[in-house]
């Protein structure tokens, strides 16, 4: 009994001990709760973080239009800037963020850690002309940056750099992998001060600074930018998985509310101007320059993505960017499996009764016009890179493209997907003979048969893709030591080049 009292009056002290202790926390506590009941505040009911950077794809959800939206449900929306990719995800685990707006890639990469915290609502935008490749004299294509003493400057682990390790899969630039540690900057105007003080050969910037490039530094010329270059670079929001689980109405109310929104700036242009004038911080001139290489990308879109109704679905973006991060080294392996839908979710892209906003960009198209001669030679100039990184060889007086290298064209046509509006320039040779007019003949028959077999193995259209025999005109330089077996071996070679259609 005695000790039961004891025990009794033990915790008795500790309970006023503990109530002493506690009384500024309460006292906080209640002053909070009186500032919510005695105000406007009492009507919001939750509270949701969105993590992010300054990039402009992400204004709608930092816009007025945004909050509006969601103070109409009884939510209260912040958006945090956290340049910190991997933060963002380390944010999204622990509960401190609710969503994140981040690339596909950065997402793949930097979301690995955690296990993948969150899933893929709903595609944001997809970069188009916002980010480009610039380059000064001397590297006149993406060919030319295999040269061994190539110098170049990006923004380190920003999409500038997926825009490059991207190249770098598709174009056989694998000499510049290692190198990528080297090129890396802290910031856009660093890359862009080194690329105008003629310290690098090429850059990789976003607007306002690819136009400023454009204008300021004397032969500044555009390899290759994201409107050429699609399926690369797409910004998504990704809702976490807690709240998809416990919370799946206020995800909702989030889809609803952006769509809504965006559907309003889409259908008043001088407000969605204004929006990013002031969200930016740069001129208006900067401004609409910044929009415009955005595309935005609307409820309808969203849904024919995630349903497959459109050119590029969702899933297929997943996965080649996916393959890039793994040819590039950035990832050991696919870390989804083949199954790009566990970090997907579009319930609530289906269930949304948001109107559908005016698309911000024309679609890629679909068709190509017939070129004559003139045509052809004009776009000549403006050759992007080698499809293949080898050249495909034949055997001697054969036109008969050999199996493997049909497999290899098979592999390498999928990379197209991301080049909707460049043509295809097929270039064959022959090693040099005695008849200069039968060489020419089968050099000539070599093209068509590349031609021929992209057309009807790989259904690419007709009118895309030229065929020129080039002959025995321009062998390969025969190397020292080399038998002349194979040198002729080598010189009979044929290359597909992409060419922008302007």
């Amino acid at each position: 009994m005695r000790n039961t009292l004891v025990a009794l009056c033990i915790l008795a002290l500790l309970a006023m001990i503990g109530w002493k202790v506690s009384e500024p926390w309460r006292e906080k506590r209640k002053q909070k709760a009186e500032r919510f009941e005695t105000s406007d505040a009492a009507t919001i009911e939750h509270t949701l973080t969105f993590c992010g950077d300054e990039w402009l794809g992400y204004l709608i959800f930092r816009s007025p239009q945004f909050r509006r939206q969601l103070e109409q449900k009884k939510i209260a929306a912040t958006f945090e800037i956290e340049p910190d990719f991997q933060k963002r995800f380390e944010m999204l685990e622990s509960g401190d963020c609710d969503f994140v707006c981040a690339t596909i890639d950065s997402f793949l990469v930097n979301g690995r850690s955690t296990n993948y915290p969150g899933v893929i609502t709903f595609v944001i935008d997809e970069s188009f002309g916002g980010d480009a490749l610039l380059s000064r004299e001397g590297i006149e294509s993406l060919d030319d940056l295999k040269g061994e003493n190539v110098e170049g400057a990006f923004v380190g682990y920003s999409p500038s750099e997926f825009l490059l390790k991207s190249q770098i899969a598709h174009f056989g630039l694998e000499n510049l992998t290692p190198r990528l540690p080297d090129f890396r900057t802290d910031d856009a105007t660093a890359a862009y001060q080194k690329f105008k003080d003629g310290k690098v050969d090429f850059a990789v910037l976003w607007e306002p600074l690819v136009s400023q490039a454009l204008r300021e530094v004397p032969s500044a010329q555009r390899l290759i930018d994201t409107s050429q270059a699609r399926g690369i670079i797409y910004d998504v929001a990704i809702a976490s998985r807690r709240r998809v689980a416990e919370t799946p109405e206020l995800v909702q109310a989030v889809t609803d509310a952006y769509f809504e929104s965006l559907r309003h700036y889409s259908s008043d242009p001088a407000a969605f101007k204004k929006l990013a004038t002031e969200d930016s911080g740069e001129s208006s001139d900067n401004a609409e320059a910044m929009l415009s290489g955005v595309r935005f990308v609307g409820l309808a879109e969203n849904r024919e993505m995630a349903t497959g109704g459109s050119a590029v679905r969702l899933t297929d973006a997943v996965s080649a960017i996916t393959d890039i991060l793994v040819d590039v080294g950035e990832l050991d392996r696919d870390p989804l499996n083949g199954n790009p839908r566990v970090v997907m979710n579009s319930q609530f892209l289906s269930q949304s009764a948001a109107a559908a906003a005016p698309s911000t960009a024309t679609a890629s198209r679909q068709f190509f016009r017939t070129l004559d001669e003139i045509g052809w030679e004009l776009l000549d100039q403006n050759r992007t890179g080698t499809l293949l990184e080898e050249p495909i060889t034949f055997g001697v007086g054969q036109s008969t493209i050999p199996e493997e290298f049909q497999a290899e064209l098979r592999d390498a046509a999928q990379k197209l997907t991301h080049y909707p509006n460049h043509r295809l320039i097929v270039q064959a040779h022959v090693s040099p003979g005695s008849n200069p007019e039968a060489d020419l003949q089968l050099s000539q028959e070599r093209a068509d048969a590349i031609r021929d077999f992209l057309i009807a193995d790989l259904n690419l259209s007709a009118p895309r893709i030229r065929a020129i025999g080039i002959g025995g005109s321009e062998p390969v330089v025969q190397n020292p030591g080399e038998s002349s077996r194979a040198w002729k071996r080598r010189c009979r070679r044929a290359r597909i080049y992409l060419a922008e259609d302007t």
